[in-house]
């Protein structure tokens, strides 16, 4: 496309700084939002767990100024309506540059001011938007009004719609059906794929009528095709901002006002910044534009002018990158938003395509077209509204199951049957739920003083060293002691076989965020990243103080949070953000501290929790296997890994042997949570409570002199009973028999253990609204999904796998009110009184 004359911006130079001026100011409003989430600010703003997004907060203001220079470049100049409202963009945001010179946006804190700056950083991209439209006013040159619109936008959709379809069915085939990973029969591979082209056909249809409708009200309001045009961007804002604030934000665990404020600014600044740069593509040499919707288009109108076969080269080679990206980042999409985010581009770039390019439509009744897709819209509703008693609980299940392999089909599915009511109802269970989870730090929470053991008082007797490795998302199944099938952590094995193996060992967290905490204070939490000062809750520092210990740890970025500042700590890995702690290297640090300390006098406490087999890390590394390896039947990229810590493991146990100090050391092999690698399409941890999740490994070596003591290696133990168990091996007994609290895994004698067990236990995800019950002694788990708006009961043991069951009304109504009262009680204990009740 010529530039225009008379001295206006090259086409292709205007759009691209454009394309960058959005991209910055974007990604500064979404950094800010991840600075308010209580998870993503310690995992993703402090935490560095996106390394490329911590580089771009780093030297934030140089692509800032790059921004605003471009911007400043590309503003409607020459045109006399708009040239004070420039000259005003360039002084208001060039002052602000000044202002933010030093790199602020890595310092920015988790409150309601990073929310503020996110809304600041949105505000560039509609007065572009606002300028380039007043700039345009007039210019544009219409054609009269075609017939053949309304089927032109009926084959773009549903040419879109089939070719979304295929995409998304064939990647799943290929990855998943080949290898069985999906766990489904012949004929519920054809009830999915049914399923998933009925939903893409569906939502499609939806959009058919809703522009149509926009353009019916655009009509009544003004004649103008330009107000079509801007009606239509609108209009779009609309199911972008619905689709950031129940799926992108509900996924974040970021709701309430603010969260629908930020949805609104997001939806319509970009909207009013992508149309205006569209409008400012128009000159008055390329003619008459057919259409509102070829207005907007105008960035990918080069498309028409090409040859069928370039047309569709690029269309391949375009979903051959969209596949590659899919794939990419599925290991790393906790929830699979950023592969919705994905799909919602590539749907959005299908129809750009198809319209632009596939050839004109017959003449057919636009009206006939319109009643059409209303029908078949109708005919879904009719369908959700009568329960479709026909399909069977194995087919929902199959139906659930393909959503997790394929976002195209769980997106569609999601924007067709938003679970609203859910949320709008303020006495749903999900709402509780919501409001019971990531409290923000603007809700003020005084600490409560936890006393496991009442007053500590001096005990007789040397202690004994105590060290805590807990392995991030170290699965129980890659332990031989928990799964013969495991050939590559001999060490541990060894270990496991001359100590304590706890056979029934969960987490009460699954997810790192609250995970951790829980060890340190040896109880339930409050849902909230963090209430500070978190000394008085912090059992287990008040333990080490109170016995003098020498403490090495490998301090994290919560750790940094929860643990108060003391003489006695000494820090493992200095400096090291928390992705790069490695197991290896912690054990190195703590062996040459033990041989230095040796002799201090004190006894000695280590904690180290090294990452290196976070998912995010295993990416960041490639997912490589070193040469030679293989590993069937499992996750070769994580189990490489475990083999890795096995061995450092091994040689620090070998080492305590040689020094003399294994059998006066408590230590205790765990980890924080599991994680998901795959199953049902699931990765991570973040937003789900699953059996793969809540089981972890718990092996431990006791002293000599402790090995009397009576401990069940079958009954239900917790992460927060480590601590509780450190009391009362040292002496500070009895234990305080509260629900919310750990028990003490060993007692005096057997009987004393079965007034602290129970017929249920709580456990929550650390960053989402789900909640799970562990029952049947911990070989059942309900669980309560406020994210998904639904709920699971898995059911294992007795040599079989674990199974999803049917969940009945009772079942629902009796569990979801034991959850309810747990969280009730967990807010009593900490005076939060927001609780819904």
């Amino acid at each position: 496309m010529p530039a225009q004359r008379n001295g206006a911006l090259p086409r292709a130079g205007f759009f691209l700084a454009r394309l960058w001026v959005g991209a910055v100011l974007a990604l500064t409003a979404g950094y800010c939002v991840l600075a308010y989430i209580p998870f993503t600010y310690h995992q993703v703003v402090v935490g560095g767990l996106l390394p490329w997004l911590s580089a771009f907060a780093r030297f934030h203001t140089y692509f800032y100024w790059s921004a605003f220079a471009l911007a400043s470049w590309t503003l409607p100049w020459r045109n006399r309506r708009t040239r004070f409202a420039s000259l005003l963009f360039v002084f208001v945001y060039g002052a602000i540059g000044v202002i933010l010179v030093r790199p602020w946006l890595g310092s920015l804190e988790n409150n309601l001011q990073s929310l503020r700056y996110a809304l600041l950083a949105l505000t560039p991209l509609a007065w572009l938007g606002a300028l380039d439209w007043i700039a345009q006013r007039g210019s544009f040159r219409w054609a009269k009004q075609d017939s053949a619109e309304i089927p032109r936008l009926f084959r773009a959709l549903l040419l879109t719609a089939v070719y979304a379809w295929l995409l998304s069915a064939v990647l799943v085939i290929v990855r998943y059906g080949a290898s069985n990973a999906a766990e489904l029969r012949g004929s519920q591979w054809a009830l999915v794929l049914a399923g998933s082209l009925l939903f893409h056909l569906l939502i499609f249809m939806v959009a058919f009528l809703a522009v149509n409708f926009t353009d019916a009200i655009g009509g009544t309001l003004s004649q103008s095709s330009a107000v079509h045009a801007l009606s239509y961007a609108a209009a779009a804002a609309v199911p972008l901002m619905l689709g950031l604030k129940l799926i992108v934000f509900t996924s974040a665990s970021f709701s309430g006002p603010w969260a629908t404020l930020v949805a609104f600014a997001v939806a319509f600044s970009v909207a009013l910044f992508l149309s205006g740069t569209s409008a400012r593509l128009y000159r008055s040499e390329d003619g008459e534009i057919e259409s509102p919707l070829a207005l907007l288009l105008l960035p990918a109108a080069f498309l028409r002018a090409l040859s069928r076969a370039v047309q569709v080269g690029i269309l391949v080679a375009a979903s051959a990158v969209a596949v590659w990206m899919l794939i990419s980042v599925s290991p790393i999409d906790w929830e699979h938003l950023i592969q919705k985010l994905l799909i919602a581009a590539i749907w959005a770039g299908c129809f750009s395509f198809f319209y632009l390019t596939a050839p004109a439509p017959a003449k057919r009744n636009a009206n006939s077209l319109i009643i059409a897709a209303a029908a078949f819209v109708c005919l879904y509703v009719g369908f959700i509204a009568l329960p479709p008693k026909w399909r069977s609980p194995a087919d929902k299940q199959a139906l659930d199951e393909y959503a997790n392999y394929d976002a195209s089909f769980s997106l569609a599915r999601a924007l067709l049957s938003p679970p609203v009511a859910a949320v709008v109802d303020p006495d749903s269970f999900y709402a509780f739920l919501v409001r019971n989870t990531n409290i923000p730090r603007s809700v003020h929470s005084d600490p409560v003083d936890i006393n496991l053991a009442g007053k500590l008082s001096q005990t007789p007797g040397p202690k004994p060293n105590i060290f805590i490795f807990v392995i991030d998302s170290l699965r129980r199944d890659y332990v031989s002691a928990y799964n013969p099938a495991v050939d590559f952590t001999p060490n541990i094995g060894d270990f496991a076989r001359e100590n304590i193996v706890a056979q029934n060992a969960f987490t009460r967290y699954t997810g790192t965020g609250l995970s951790e905490p829980s060890i340190w204070t040896g109880a339930m939490l409050l849902h909230k990243q963090y209430i500070t000062p978190f000394y008085p809750m912090n059992s287990l520092q008040k333990l080490l103080d109170f016995e003098q210990y020498q403490q090495f740890i490998a301090r994290d970025e919560i750790l940094s949070t929860i643990l108060a500042p003391s003489k006695l700590v000494t820090d493992l890995d200095p400096g090291l953000p928390t992705m790069n702690l490695r197991t290896c290297r912690s054990l190195d640090g703590l062996q040459r501290q033990l041989a230095q300390s040796a002799s201090a006098g004190r006894p000695i406490f280590a904690y180290a929790q090294p990452q290196d087999i976070h998912v995010s890390v295993i990416n960041r590394e490639g997912r490589s296997v070193p040469p030679g390896e293989s590993y069937p039947g499992f996750y070769a990229p994580y189990a490489s890994r475990v083999k890795g810590i096995d061995r450092c493991f091994g040689e620090f146990i070998r080492f305590l042997k040689s020094r003399g100090l294994y059998d006066n050391t408590i230590i205790i092999l765990t980890a924080d949570h599991g994680d998901s690698l795959g199953e049902q399409g699931q990765w991570g941890h973040a937003y789900h409570v699953t059996p793969e999740l809540v089981r972890i490994p718990l092996i431990i070596h006791l002293p000599t002199a402790m090995r009397a003591l009576s401990f069940d290696p079958t009954a239900p133990a917790f992460l927060t009973d480590i601590t509780p168990s450190l009391y009362y091996l040292l002496g500070h007994r009895p234990i305080s028999r509260n629900d919310l609290f750990g028990r003490p895994l060993f007692t005096a004698t057997p009987e004393e253990a079965v007034p602290y067990l129970r017929s249920s236990y709580m456990v929550a995800s650390s960053y989402g609204p789900v909640y799970g019950l562990l029952e049947n002694s911990g070989h059942a788990l309900y669980v309560a999904n406020a994210v998904e708006y639904k709920d699971h009961f898995y059911e294992w043991g007795g040599g079989k796998g674990v199974s999803d069951n049917t969940i009945t009304s009772e079942i629902r109504t009796d569990r979801q009110q034991q959850i309810r009262e747990s969280l009730t009680e967990i807010a009593k204990f900490y005076s939060y009184s927001e609780t819904g009740q």
